[in-house]
């Protein structure tokens, strides 16, 4: 039982865990054992004199900052005035290649390297480990710590609390396989190979989907919308009518509609008629059903899955029936993108009262194909946007969401645009799927390879 008295950590599984990196061919040791420091920060008091903007600060990097991969101060969102950060947090300041892992709260595991030659500092959620470059590479360690094995090692350290967390003793005793130094960087070498392979392929897809606007706009004859960023503007009470709201009334939103204005146009309450089907739990026949929460509605492809809940635990947001053919539309940060057609296998789903269910449309005016992808557009999203209320969580009410504006070329058109933006999304899917495939296959090799000690 060594110094871990408790339940959780004396598992067998954990047991069964170590026995396997003792067993493998590279003999395992302790971080402490290849570290010339583990240390960690603190936090100043919020509201007080150490914190300064960012054109006079040095960096002050949280646990949220640390992303997996590298961090190098500037995305910091918080900075400190050099002389706290050469005084009272001396002791904490970072240097290019530390390595930072999250040892507090939701993100406890996430490991980085600090790249940078420029200062920074960190909080007390974080574990800086210096480690001994003669002995071990910070990449091979960072990529250990994100492997499976690793993950399970700081499963181990941590504390089951209510806010569980790591030590810097227990981030001392993580163990792990050390291959000569050679060997860390041949298995590095082909790990990074693999991540560039990926952000070219994940590359790829951004480039499809960001172009789409731009060739819609193109294909619709139109020029982008004029961008007008005043720092005040009027309107009088006669224009303002029952939206007192300043992002209603801005130029942008003006110049947005009168873009989509000057081609045939129909407002989307005119073409779509909104389904207000509801499902009662206590009438359901089956003892489980499936949800389709806004979640659940991926923005960049616009594709919904459902999860089956039972109805006894039916979230009483559980209540709009939807029906294959429909489109669900998210009135809740609409601009996000989180709009689906539902298919057959979807059909019969309960969505979340947080979507407007579009049930039928004028088939003599609109594809209804078309019009998915028309929402989707960032000409409609933005007037969701300007038309939605509630500051930092902004909703639309269908009755905004009815005054979009969608374009409406003739009917050949719009398939043929709804068969162009349903072609690069569907490329794009394939590239994220096999770029995501590819990178798990080559960190299942990573860690195939420092456990079996086969380096190839």
């Amino acid at each position: 039982m060594k110094n871990r008295l408790d339940a959780y950590s004396n598992q067998s599984q954990f047991q069964d865990l170590f026995d396997e990196l003792k067993a493998g061919h590279f003999t395992p040791v302790q971080m402490r054992d290849v570290a010339l420091d583990i240390f960690s920060g603190t936090t100043p008091l919020s509201g007080g004199d150490a914190y300064t903007t960012q054109d006079e600060g040095v960096p002050f990097i949280r646990s949220g900052e640390v992303n997996g991969e590298y961090v190098d101060g500037t995305n910091a969102e918080v900075f400190l005035k050099p002389e706290i950060h050469d005084g009272l947090m001396k002791r904490s300041q970072l240097q290019k290649d530390d390595l930072l892992i999250a040892i507090v709260g939701a993100t406890i595991g996430a490991v980085s390297i600090y790249v940078s030659n420029n200062p920074a500092n960190i909080n007390q959620a974080i574990a800086a480990v210096r480690l001994d470059k003669s002995r071990v590479s910070s990449e091979f360690v960072r990529s250990y710590i994100s492997t499976p094995t690793g993950q399970r090692v700081l499963d181990y350290l941590k504390r089951p609390v209510a806010r569980a967390n790591v030590n810097l003793g227990e981030v001392g005793d993580i163990l792990m396989p050390l291959p000569p130094l050679p060997v860390q960087n041949a298995l590095v070498s082909e790990l990074q190979s693999a991540r560039t392979s990926r952000r070219d392929k994940l590359a790829q897809a951004d480039a499809l989907l960001s172009g789409l606007d731009a060739w819609l706009l193109d294909r619709l004859g139109l020029q982008p919308p004029k961008v007008e960023k005043r720092a005040a503007f009027a309107v009088t009470l006669r224009q303002a009518k029952s939206r007192l709201d300043a992002d209603f009334h801005s130029p942008d939103f003006r110049h947005l509609e009168a873009t989509v204005r000057s081609i045939h146009h129909e407002r989307l309450g005119k073409l779509a008629h909104f389904s207000t089907e509801v499902w009662q739990p206590e009438n359901a026949k089956k003892e489980t059903f499936h949800y389709i929460e806004i979640s659940g509605v991926n923005p960049a492809t616009g594709v919904a899955t459902a999860q089956e809940i039972p109805v006894a635990e039916a979230p009483s947001r559980a209540r709009m029936l939807v029906r294959d053919g429909d489109l669900i539309i998210s009135t809740t940060r609409p601009h996000h993108g989180s709009i689906a057609q539902i298919d057959a296998e979807l059909d019969d789903c309960i969505a979340s009262t947080g979507f407007a269910v579009v049930r039928q449309v004028d088939e003599m005016r609109v594809n209804i194909a078309y019009l998915w992808c028309m929402l989707r557009s960032q000409l409609c999203l933005r007037q969701m946007l300007f038309r939605s209320s509630g500051g930092n969580y902004p909703a639309i009410g269908q009755s905004e969401l009815e005054q979009v504006i969608i374009p409406l070329p003739p009917l050949a058109e719009q398939e043929l645009i709804a068969d162009e933006v349903r072609s690069r999304r569907e490329k794009a899917r394939q590239l994220r799927s096999e770029a995501q495939a590819e990178w798990d296959a080559a960190k299942a090799r990573f860690e195939a390879q420092i456990l079996g000690g086969e380096a190839q």
